[in-house]
């Protein structure tokens, strides 16, 4: 027997909560927007976006389902996703995420069930097939419970950061694959109407030292539309960032005196990985470690290895750093915060903004801000002029605009 529609079994009760289902988006399409207060539209917006990623799960859910059901098979048609591309009148690329997004949500059915009940967003699910490889599956169906309680606990880069150190376990080496290292390097392609499309892809270390020149240039063009009347600026920061790159190779980041430093990497390591990785990498006979499992986690201030922007990096990746770079103590209490690092100045020296960005892995103390890193200051809880110190206790991160906008609240 063909098969001509999904609901072929149980077609009435189907019917029904999908027709209930567009009855409540009707009834949402029509109502007065504009007579919302700017809290009740915030929530609603929340709510919607909530609903769009749970309906998204369960198409992709359905779809799977369909997969395993041979509907287009049973419908003499070859390829569901053509087959239901063309029920929708949309293309075929509408519909294929959905069905590999389904397949691979069928093996971990945790996150599955965290997907429809609206918990997992796309971004999160996005996150987690990336990681997922021959290598890391068993590990990942084995802990899907902790990586689901990282992504409804942790804000969205928190989670991504959890995940990576979660990743390292998998891998505690650190060797990377030729297939890896393949990927490392700068690729050019001039497109027919003249652009030119540069790609690259950087190792952790080489990828942090640019940035930092990048983002120093960028924020001197930013400076110079400021200080010229232009407000925040007239350019966009993408847009920034292309100029800072051709003054950078044109004039290798040269200071005014004519010479050219070498970009500043700064990578936080607890004293327990370092001693784990030179361990490892020494390989002296009886050292205490375990070869197969990284002390490193995202939640214990003892493990952690990451750049001074909170991206973690595997500690390997980081021993070049330890043979040639200089070591800069700063001790953290439970709670990630610097014990006695402070002066009674009017600005934060570098020390205490280094300091305070360790504490806050890089991002604005702002609820929901993800402005660049470039954009953060260290700036006082309590205003100077109103007499807060400038000490660790009384400073935190927050992005340039938003400090603007607070001023000496």
């Amino acid at each position: 027997m063909a098969v001509t529609n999904l609901f072929s079994s149980g077609d009435a009760q189907h019917r029904r909560v999908i027709d209930e289902l567009n009855a409540a988006l009707d009834g949402a399409s029509s109502l007065g927007l504009l007579s919302l207060d700017l809290e009740e539209l915030e929530a609603f917006a929340v709510d919607v976006i909530k609903i769009r990623d749970r309906a998204t799960a369960l198409a992709a859910s359905v779809v799977a389902e369909a997969e395993a059901a041979a509907l287009a098979p049973r419908s003499g048609v070859k390829s569901l996703n053509a087959h239901l591309a063309s029920k929708l009148r949309t293309p075929t690329s509408h519909v294929a995420p959905l069905r590999t997004a389904g397949l691979w949500l069928n093996r971990f059915p945790l996150f599955m069930d965290a997907a429809l009940r609206g918990e997992l967003t796309d971004a999160h699910i996005r996150d987690l097939r990336q990681c997922d490889n021959p290598r890391t599956h068993q590990l990942m169906v084995r802990d899907q419970q902790v990586l689901l309680d990282s992504a409804t606990t942790l804000e969205f880069t928190g989670f991504q950061s959890a995940l990576a150190y979660w990743l390292f376990h998998a891998d505690p080496d650190g060797a990377l694959s030729k297939q890896r290292q393949e990927t490392y390097g700068v690729t050019v392609r001039t497109k027919r109407n003249g652009d030119v499309e540069i790609k690259a892809t950087l190792d952790p270390i080489s990828g942090e030292a640019f940035l930092t020149a990048v983002e120093h240039e960028a924020q001197k063009l930013f400076r110079n539309e400021r200080d010229a009347g232009h407000g925040e600026g007239v350019m966009t920061h993408r847009k920034r960032r292309m100029i800072a790159m051709m003054r950078l190779l044109s004039k290798g980041f040269e200071r005014k005196d004519g010479t050219h430093p070498v970009p500043l990497v700064n990578i936080v390591m607890s004293e327990t990985v370092l001693e784990d990785l030179i361990n490892r990498m020494l390989g002296e006979p009886g050292a205490d470690f375990d070869p197969f499992n990284l002390p490193i986690d995202y939640n214990d201030v003892d493990r952690r290895c990451e750049t001074i922007r909170g991206t973690p990096i595997h500690p390997r990746r980081a021993w070049p750093a330890v043979l040639y770079g200089r070591l800069r103590r700063q001790i953290l209490d439970a709670k990630s915060r610097t014990i006695d690092l402070g002066h009674d100045v009017r600005l934060f020296t570098a020390a205490q903004k280094n300091a305070l960005l360790v504490e806050t892995r890089g991002q604005c103390a702002e609820t929901g801000c993800d402005a660049p890193f470039a954009w953060l200051h260290a700036d006082h809880k309590i205003a100077y002029t109103n007499g807060g110190p400038t000490n660790m206790n009384n400073g935190r991160i927050i992005c340039g605009p938003d400090n603007h906008r607070k001023g000496d609240r």
